[in-house]
């Protein structure tokens, strides 16, 4: 990551539908940040063990999420000097979490929580959500781990009719 490579002959600039079907496709391409610089994109490939491979929604949460905390981290977080090893570890985990809040507010990913008969939501808790500790080979190398909810699609409805009464009113059962 941030390596300068001088060897192209020409790059071609794509419009952001063209970088979005590119980016599906798992196809690395580079961007024009401007001045002649270009920065290299990373695909992020699909997990082809994951029970929800099969829901495009699903992948497509999965890898916009993994390239939002990845850019605002990298845009916020790389060059900073933290006093100590255990305010650096703070500091990315912080940041981390208001980042997976700033997603959720978003409606981006679901709410933190559980389905249950009365859905409950709780903020992000830091301790259990998130995960970030320092290389031990490379005390500028920081390593993070994040969960997250999904938010999934009506896709199956099965419904029941009455004629004339409603079934589920108590005042018709009597009749």
């Amino acid at each position: 990551m941030g390596l300068d490579i001088t060897s192209f002959d020409s790059i071609t600039d794509y419009s952001d539908s063209q970088i979005k079907l590119i980016g599906a496709a798992s196809i690395t391409y580079a961007i024009n940040v401007g001045s002649g610089v270009y920065r290299w994109e990373e695909s992020v490939t699909v997990d082809s063990t994951a029970p929800d491979l099969n829901e495009i929604s699903a992948m497509t949460q999965k890898h916009w999420v993994t390239r939002e905390v990845r850019r605002r981290m990298n845009d916020a977080l790389i060059g900073v000097v933290p006093p100590s090893t255990t305010a650096g570890i703070v500091r990315i985990q912080s940041f981390l979490v208001e980042t997976l809040d700033s997603i959720v507010s978003s409606g981006i990913i679901a709410p933190y929580g559980q389905e249950l008969a009365i859905p409950t939501v709780r903020p992000i808790s830091p301790s259990s959500d998130t995960q970030v500790f320092s290389d031990e080979n490379d005390r500028r190398l920081y390593h993070f781990r994040y969960f997250y909810n999904l938010r999934y699609p009506i896709k199956r409805l099965f419904g029941v009719y009455s004629v004339d009464r409603k079934f589920w009113d108590a005042a018709s059962q009597a009749a």
